[in-house]
């Protein structure tokens, strides 16, 4: 079994846990930004990843995301499968009525890194990958080429083509 590799050319922005029994790992934003009333952007979080054959990545909204922010994830739960090697985005919504700036490196989302439910019919099996950490911008601009999948770098919504 491979490892997961989370790779970004920033050290700031590597996902962590903040308590040892966390589940899912906070993603901070790559840059500053403003959203007005009602707008939807995509945020960058300059996080790339590598992971098995049938593994997922799951971005959730941190819980206190709307509460602190009145912002919100649009898509709820965002998916990437294994063969993903673009950069990762969150997808924030601004639901209020005003305009809201968020700093570079604040804590928006979390990804969880899980098996799913099609994995060779394996789905309990012991074999958890452990998750390699990596700060390397040459690795970052080249990850699609250093490992390579049929997706490539086909990028958001690149598998709605047909």
């Amino acid at each position: 079994m491979q490892n997961i590799l989370v790779c970004t050319y920033d050290e700031q922005l590597l996902p962590e846990k903040k308590t040892p029994e966390a589940i899912a790992r906070d993603i901070r934003t790559a840059t500053d930004f403003t959203l007005q009333p009602w707008e939807l952007k995509l945020i960058p979080a300059w996080i790339k990843t590598v992971m098995p054959v049938w593994w997922c990545c799951k971005i959730y909204a941190r819980s206190s995301l709307p509460c602190k922010t009145g912002l919100m994830l649009w898509n709820s739960v965002a998916l990437i499968d294994s063969d993903y090697r673009w950069e990762y985005f969150m997808q924030i919504y601004n639901y209020t009525n005003k305009a809201i700036s968020i700093e570079k490196y604040t804590r928006l989302c979390q990804l969880e890194f899980a098996p799913h439910h099609w994995w060779k019919n394996n789905f309990w099996s012991e074999e958890i990958p452990s998750i390699e950490f990596v700060v390397d911008k040459e690795k970052f601009d080249n990850l699609a080429e250093l490992y390579p999948s049929e997706r490539g770098e086909g990028g958001l919504w690149s598998t709605g083509k047909n």
